[in-house]
């Protein structure tokens, strides 16, 4: 009695869940990470997505702050969709592509980008991590 109760209980929270994040939710965020290397990768990959996606994608380039990254405008040369870089407060739209700005921690909360100077040392700085699991708690399920 004690197990299907329990399981109510964990199918109503997980449904509560689900609901929540339809509210916040509304269109898909997709993050992907990159170092130096994967320009390339990201040059094939976005003349293959839809303008019309429904989806916003975020591309994190884990770079050093004295780095000057021309990601965006890479990116914007092999694509129609809107490219632009993420800045503090800026609303995340769908078939929109955001760059990370090198030197910063980006997140997400509230469908808005949050960015914040690295202080932490240069081999302990996870940019790509730490935007992933903002997503995976702002978009919940």
């Amino acid at each position: 009695m004690a197990q299907s109760a329990r399981k109510a209980s964990t199918g109503k929270a997980r449904a509560n869940s689900r609901e929540s994040a339809k509210e916040f939710a509304p269109f898909p965020i997709i993050g992907i990470g990159a170092s130096a290397g994967g320009i390339g990768a990201l040059q094939k990959f976005f003349p293959e997505v839809p303008v019309d996606s429904g989806f916003a994608y975020v591309v994190i380039q884990h770079l050093d702050a004295e780095h000057e990254s021309v990601l965006a405008s890479i990116i914007q040369r092999s694509t129609a969709i809107e490219t632009k870089t993420a800045a503090e407060g800026l609303k995340i739209e769908p078939d929109h592509i955001y760059v990370t700005p090198p030197g910063v921690s980006v997140t997400v909360e509230g469908q808005r980008f949050h960015v914040a100077k690295m202080t932490t040392m240069r081999a302990r700085r996870t940019p790509i991590d730490d935007f992933f699991a903002s997503l995976a708690h702002d978009q919940a399920e």
